[in-house]
């Protein structure tokens, strides 16, 4: 059994993550809380990046190795590109992965290592891990915020009918323990046999002091006035092209108002945003930034007079959690949102948000307008909401949480 408070025991806490660190978005930044927790608590968190996760046209991070806000990283794989080239992508990730097992068995034959975390989906790179865990027996643990079926939607390959069984039903069996974001999700693993006692439901995670105003910095070139969203250019989980023609009323009633939209996409998604542009005569008032670096995200939030989500109706966000929302919320700024899934339970139209309907531009529309009609008002709601953050979604509170489960 695993006593956290006994000092003789190795304070050392491996994430193992498929996604960016420590620039990067929603991802990033629940690890990056995280982390922050561990070091409160006297651990030591270090992250192992088991892949390339830059993209060629658009490097945020060079560095393979290094410590930022006291969290070693290290790219095991020597580098933190994916290049261009589709076969060297596929070579890389092969030797990133085999780098990782490596970095991880020698931290796990020394001793030093408390407990691991997963983060993300390679299901060669799980098993292997688990296998070392067992051999040393350190405990491992999967982060899972998504319904696992997600990531096989649409696919007809037996092979891929296949791994989603397998990974559905019998690869979580394998871990120590679950951490999920959202109760349907736990619900949804109790469906699949994990005992109750090794699921811990882990709200989203907000380093609130990173979006305080007057401690930001900005090179970004923005208007005076304007609406913002960071995220996907998705339109079935994030919709993004609802979010796009809702502003078209708003552009009208407010000359001077644009939208900016930062994020990532592939480019099928960024040729219908920008056709979609185009079509609405919006060339003028709408912009995409691209992906922006996380240090940029605050001073991009902070300078919106509104903060704008459309999340649409799906089988992805029935179980997800927006995690997105609560940054904004963070940040004071009045936020314009749907409430899909578990976030229904937080949010009150004119309360701590202003709520629109989901899948519906007009709503989204007449919401954004509301707001910037009697803005004093808006800010008092936008107050609600940081509160809200606060007193629900503090790292501090939540890692203790996972500290706690450990122990038992």
């Amino acid at each position: 059994m695993c006593y956290l408070n006994d000092t003789n025991k190795p304070r050392k806490i491996l994430i193992l993550t498929d996604e960016s660190f420590p620039v990067g978005l929603a991802t990033t930044n629940r690890i990056l809380s995280y982390c922050k927790g561990f070091l409160h608590y006297g651990y030591q968190p270090e992250v192992f990046c088991i892949r390339p996760t830059e993209y060629y046209n658009n490097v945020l991070n060079k560095s393979v190795k290094g410590t930022f806000n006291d969290v070693k990283y290290a790219y095991p794989g020597g580098t933190t590109i994916r290049v261009a080239s589709f076969w060297e992508r596929r070579k890389n990730d092969l030797f990133a992965k085999y780098a990782a097992i490596r970095l991880l068995y020698k931290n796990l034959k020394k001793g030093e290592v408390l407990f691991i975390i997963f983060y993300g989906n390679c299901i060669s790179f799980e098993l292997s891990s688990i296998f070392f865990s067992k051999l040393f027996k350190i405990r491992i643990y999967k982060e899972e915020n998504e319904h696992p079926a997600t990531f096989f939607q649409g696919s007809t390959i037996f092979f891929t009918f296949l791994k989603k069984w397998f990974i559905i039903n019998k690869l979580y069996l394998y871990y120590s323990g679950i951490f999920v974001m959202t109760k349907p999700l736990r619900d949804f693993f109790l469906t699949k046999g994990l005992p109750d006692r090794k699921i811990l439901v882990v709200p989203h995670t907000i380093e609130q002091e990173k979006f305080e105003i007057g401690i930001y910095n900005s090179k970004m070139s923005l208007p005076n006035d304007y609406i913002a969203y960071l995220g996907p250019l998705n339109q079935q989980k994030d919709g993004i092209l609802t979010l796009v023609e809702s502003f078209t009323e708003v552009a009208a009633k407010y000359p001077e108002m644009h939208l900016i939209i930062a994020g990532v996409g592939t480019q099928q998604e960024k040729n219908e945003l920008s056709s979609l542009i185009t079509q609405l005569h919006l060339a003028e008032r709408v912009h995409y930034l691209g992906h922006i670096s996380s240090n940029e995200i605050p001073a991009f939030f902070h300078g919106a007079k509104l903060l704008a989500s459309c999340r649409s109706k799906s089988f992805q966000n029935e179980y997800n959690f927006p995690t997105k929302v609560m940054e904004y919320l963070a940040t004071g700024k009045p936020t314009v949102t749907t409430v899909p899934g578990e976030l229904a339970f937080y949010l009150k139209d004119r309360v701590n948000a202003f709520v629109a309907d989901m899948d519906d531009a007009n709503t989204v529309a007449s919401k954004m307008l509301e707001a910037l009609q009697d803005y004093d008002f808006a800010l008092k709601v936008a107050q609600n909401g940081k509160k809200l953050v606060k007193d629900n979604f503090n790292p501090i509170i939540q890692v203790k949480k996972i500290i706690d489960f450990c122990k038992e």
